[in-house]
């Protein structure tokens, strides 16, 4: 588990036993030894009928009473290298936590753990929606659908609703992992830290951006709009490129969201393809445009310059 501050111990091929600490940083981790977010004195281990027996002496910041507690048992190759634990099973069971004060390892409840995993899930899927697929879409219709005379002030009604739905689903999502994430972001591992911190400053981001396209839009032709467009393409773009990046952060603190991580990697890649074709074809239409009206200047040009006809 990203985050994890582990104890590891294994069996070399020559019978000794190597015991170690290793901070996990990424699910395709190899238990590299490293130091752990805390003070560790001694790490020991033994090997004796089959049980693996760990010991280790360490201090805790802030001397908590309550230490959640994961443990996980894997495979280990010919040339002692870690391999990966299975991740279904008692695999995905094995957690607890540890009471410091009495000893005792106490199993958390199933059912409460089983809604955390839903409340995580649903909290990924109304993100993907808000702010990694529908935040996007909003940006598209604001961009290119406005270059169709035919859509009038269609693109601008389709635009905004699409972007506040996109917000209303998104704030849904973010609510739920300020949840998720406990009362204070302190508790969260280094991994998740940096995920719910993004994800804090993508709704303030997109929070500051509604306010101002609802409550500070001047006229088109005032002549402060150039510095609110300025600022509304910086803000929005801004949140779609951290919406997009922190799915793939979220995505990434499990192995078991890897197929959700593919599934989203396909859409925004159709997004972007859309996007581009849009691209294209907004700039072909607009040269093919400014030719006409330098075309149409050419000529107007040319008519003032032929001098008047005499009448006879």
């Amino acid at each position: 588990m990203v985050g994890s501050q582990a104890f590891v111990a294994f069996q070399k091929s020559d019978g000794t036993v190597a015991a170690y600490t290793s901070p996990i940083t990424s699910d395709g981790t190899t238990l590299e030894e490293g130091s752990l977010s805390f003070e560790v004195h001694e790490v020991s281990a033994s090997f004796e009928d089959g049980t693996m027996i760990l010991y280790a002496s360490f201090q805790l910041p802030g001397n908590p009473k309550l230490v959640n507690h994961v443990w996980q048992e894997g495979l280990v190759s010919d040339d002692d290298s870690r391999l990966s634990h299975a991740l279904s099973g008692d695999n995905f069971k094995s957690f607890g936590r540890v009471d410091f004060l009495t000893g005792k390892v106490s199993d958390r409840d199933p059912h409460k753990q089983n809604s955390k995993i839903l409340l995580r899930k649903v909290h990924g899927i109304l993100n993907g929606i808000g702010w990694g697929i529908l935040m996007p879409t909003g940006a598209i219709m604001g961009r290119y659908l406005k270059q169709l005379e035919a859509t009038g002030s269609t693109w601008f009604r389709l635009h905004r609703a699409c972007q506040i739905l996109a917000y209303i689903i998104g704030t849904i999502g973010f609510a739920l992992g300020i949840f998720l994430s406990g009362p204070s972001l302190s508790s969260l591992s280094p991994y998740g830290f940096v995920h719910a911190s993004i994800g804090i400053a993508v709704f303030v981001s997109a929070t500051v951006q509604v306010l101002a396209a609802i409550f500070l839009r001047p006229d088109k032709h005032h002549k402060a709009r150039i510095f609110w467009n300025i600022f509304h393409y910086v803000v929005g773009y801004g949140v779609i490129f951290l919406s997009v990046f922190n799915m793939f952060r979220g995505f990434s603190l499990s192995k078991s969201y890897h197929s959700w991580k593919n599934a989203y990697f396909g859409i925004t890649v159709s997004l972007g393809c859309v996007a581009l074709i849009l691209e294209a074809i907004t700039w072909f239409f607009f040269c093919k445009r400014r030719n006409k009206k330098e075309m149409n200047l050419k000529e107007t040009s040319a008519d003032d310059n032929i001098p008047p006809q005499e009448i006879v």
